[in-house]
């Protein structure tokens, strides 16, 4: 299953209410945030076409952000070097810089996704020195640090000093599936955009369908829906 990415900002719906979240703590001065939820629940998505757009773009009562965004892989301080456009013996001292190269930006948004891949992926010498670099980039107040999550990796963050650090006192967001309200937005917001109108029995079917757990659950019909689509309309085609 692909993630959005920036490119497909105007196609992404449905997760306003994390995103003002995210927002709101920003406002309050947060500036690591941790956004952890189950494989496929889509943080990666979240952040790239929801928040990385929004920020950059501006949010009034927020600096103007650059966004950087890399996963940790198997050399997760060789990425973030990469990412902060700096020398690995000289992390601490990259952010003016690389503001200074992004004008008028005057906030780094860092958001390293997939941290998972830091437990599951990179050796215990460069899982050492990637959170040492973190733990400098903390303090360096024009810098924001964004992570994404899987939750069944929540264990082994525990035992890492992004965890300990905080005596656990984290700002986490946890991601499940949508609700049927956002689910409706993802519906209807895509089709009004291409200026086709969904009919209601139709979104009460996806939805329907949607649901967990769809395997206890009798179908309102004994086959999967049909829908029939127009320039203008789009409806269930009953047998």
């Amino acid at each position: 299953m692909r993630p959005f990415t920036e490119d497909d900002v105007g196609r992404f719906f449905g997760r306003e209410v994390e995103l003002d979240n995210i927002v709101y703590r920003l406002r309050q001065g947060e500036r690591e945030i941790y956004v952890i939820g189950p494989s496929g629940s889509g943080k990666s998505s979240l952040i790239a076409a929801g928040l990385v757009p929004r920020l950059t773009n501006g949010v009034e009562g927020l600096p103007r952000f650059h966004a950087r965004t890399f996963r940790p892989g198997e050399r997760p301080l060789e990425r973030l070097a990469a990412a902060l456009e700096g020398d690995v013996a000289t992390l601490a001292a990259a952010v003016e810089p690389l503001l200074a190269r992004h004008a008028p930006a005057t906030s780094l948004l860092l958001v390293i996704d997939q941290l998972e891949e830091l437990f599951a992926a990179a050796g215990d010498d460069q899982r050492r020195d990637f959170l040492a670099a973190l733990r400098v980039l903390r303090a360096a107040p024009r810098c924001v640090l964004v992570f994404t999550l899987r939750a069944d990796f929540y264990g082994a963050f525990m035992t890492s000093s992004l965890w300990t650090d905080n005596d656990g006192r984290i700002s986490r967001i946890d991601l499940g599936p949508p609700g049927s309200e956002s689910l409706r937005v993802v519906i209807e917001r895509p089709a009004r955009d291409l200026g086709v109108y969904v009919q209601p029995e139709l979104v009460l079917r996806l939805l329907d369908d949607a649901s967990p757990p769809a395997s206890t659950r009798p179908r309102a019909c004994g086959t999967p829906p049909a829908a029939r689509r127009s320039p203008r309309r789009c409806s269930i085609r009953t047998p």
